[in-house]
């Protein structure tokens, strides 16, 4: 009512922070996720096969079909 926004603490600070570093992520699994797509993987058996070398998610856990594409569409 006084014009103040709630709840936001720094959204536009923190958000471009974060999808930087979701980008640098994925470029530092790019040479993986490159190879698994040369040998046609689909995006489930790369989220296997990601779990299976243990290579870890940003949270360190299991890897998701959805994590693997979105990973996917920042590369592109």
């Amino acid at each position: 009512a006084r014009g103040v926004k709630l709840g936001r603490n720094g959204a536009e600070i923190l958000a471009p922070k974060y999808q930087a570093e979701a980008k640098a992520r994925a470029e530092q699994l790019a040479p993986v996720i490159r190879e698994m797509q040369q040998q046609d993987y689909s995006i489930r058996r790369m989220a296997v096969e990601l779990d299976r070398r243990k290579i870890p998610t940003v949270s360190g856990g299991a890897w998701h079909p959805q994590t693997v594409s979105r990973m996917i569409e920042r590369l592109a």
